[in-house]
């Protein structure tokens, strides 16, 4: 599974919360798309592909469009469980 931006976020064993702080510009707890795509660029130097925005919707489990940190951890511990399939 390619998590895309999100592997540079967490990882399947840990939240990276450091990381999310500097994803979340506004710092509202939360990582919007345009917050998303604009680390992208600057961390990649392109655009997230459509994998990536996947990926960013998988983890947005309540779907309102962002990512906060408890999204993050449920999309952890389900990323956990799928990577021992």
């Amino acid at each position: 599974m390619n998590l895309g931006c999100f592997g540079y976020l967490f990882t399947c064993s840990k939240v990276h919360v450091s990381n999310f702080e500097e994803v979340d510009h506004d710092h509202d707890g939360r990582i919007s798309m345009s917050e998303f795509q604009a680390h992208f660029l600057k961390e990649f130097g392109r655009h997230p592909s459509n994998e990536d925005w996947a990926s960013f919707h998988k983890a947005d489990k309540n779907n309102d469009g962002f990512v906060s940190k408890h999204d993050i951890a449920l999309f952890e511990k389900g990323t956990r469980v799928l990577s021992r399939s």
